[in-house]
């Protein structure tokens, strides 16, 4: 199906027109170190293993380094407002105008949709090139990118427009060749007891969970799932980080009952309360420091989703940031 055509040529140039001026690229390396000491009882019950009773202790640390790219502009909003209503603007201006850029590098022709029937046919239009896709998310990504730009401009006519001076912030962004660096080491003893399926005896057995990994696989690419910005305008606090992810790695589980032992190896996994409050520290921070708590535990350190009764624990976490200048000498892995 194809869109109409509404004054294309004049509509190409409103999204197309504005070329950017030469902006020097900025690059900053975030560092960031995590590790904390826990304690936990919980109760459980699984299919696997029915209902079980549970004592951990457990220590972890989570390393990692990633730069992100800025050009110099300054821009006029914040791409990581805490209010959700400008934070959605900034993001919606500021993703049609890099979709903008690819579809000028591209020499793709846009039509902005004027009435409801024209927006109904791009939108379907959409949902047919993202199936034709196939879940290659590559081709979702771009293809998303491309319609954004359409969309966006519906929306925001400002979002063709480069931002106009007065600016303040700059976004730091993956670059083209974006490098990372990470490494997680971990610990997880349980002792612990359930009971066999349609029996009454109390089984006792033990759970060893542990890894040592540099850069853990992942489907994306760790720097890719990074975005910060730098507030010039504010010498305390200038620092905003979204959505703070720490790898899991691939590791060793070892469980040992009546005397047998079962190996295998699988993803071991970070603790979501400990993400959390790390994640917390960053979204509106110094660009450098330190921070400790006791963070409570609401979930199974061994990641069991499917528990009932009273889950008791804590970690003692301790953290270190920078995001700093990158340095040629101290490229990430």
């Amino acid at each position: 199906m194809n869109v109409p055509n509404i004054a294309a040529a004049a509509l190409l140039l409103f999204l197309l027109s504005v070329s950017s001026s030469f902006a020097e690229t900025l690059e900053r390396e975030l560092q960031v170190v995590v590790e904390f000491d826990a304690e936990q009882s919980w109760v459980s019950e699984t299919e696997e293993f029915g209902k079980q009773f549970y004592d951990a202790t457990s220590s972890q640390r989570y390393e990692l380094r990633t730069r992100l790219q800025a050009d110099s502009q300054l821009q006029t909003l914040n791409l990581l407002d805490p209010d959700q209503e400008k934070r959605l603007k900034a993001k919606t201006i500021h993703l049609a105008r890099q979709a903008r850029k690819k579809l000028a590098a591209a020499g793709k022709p846009v039509a902005i949709p004027q009435t409801p029937a024209e927006k109904t046919a791009l939108t379907q239009q959409m949902q047919e090139e993202q199936y034709v896709c196939q879940g290659d998310p590559e081709c979702r990504r771009d293809t998303m990118l491309f319609y954004a730009a359409i969309f966006a401009a519906i929306e925001y006519p400002e979002a063709a427009q480069a931002p106009a001076g007065g600016g303040r912030y700059l976004y730091y962004e993956p670059g083209p060749a974006c490098s990372s660096y990470a490494r997680v080491t971990m610990q997880l003893s349980i002792q612990g007891e359930h009971y066999n399926k349609g029996e009454k005896e109390v089984v006792p057995f033990t759970e060893e969970r542990s890894a040592d990994v540099e850069n853990p696989d992942d489907d994306i690419a760790l720097c890719k799932r990074y975005l910060a910005v730098i507030d010039t305008d504010d010498k305390a606090e200038p620092l905003y980080v979204e959505n703070f992810y720490l790898p899991s790695a691939q590791g060793e589980t070892v469980i040992t009952e009546l005397g047998n032992t079962r190996e295998k190896t699988e993803r071991q996994p970070m603790p979501g309360d400990v993400l959390a409050w790390v994640t917390q520290q960053l979204k509106h921070a110094d660009t450098s420091g330190e921070a400790s708590a006791r963070v409570r535990l609401l979930q199974p350190l061994n990641g069991i989703s499917e528990q009932s009764g009273a889950i008791m624990g804590h970690a003692d976490v301790k953290m270190r940031w920078e995001f700093s200048d990158a340095k040629a000498d101290t490229v990430a892995e």
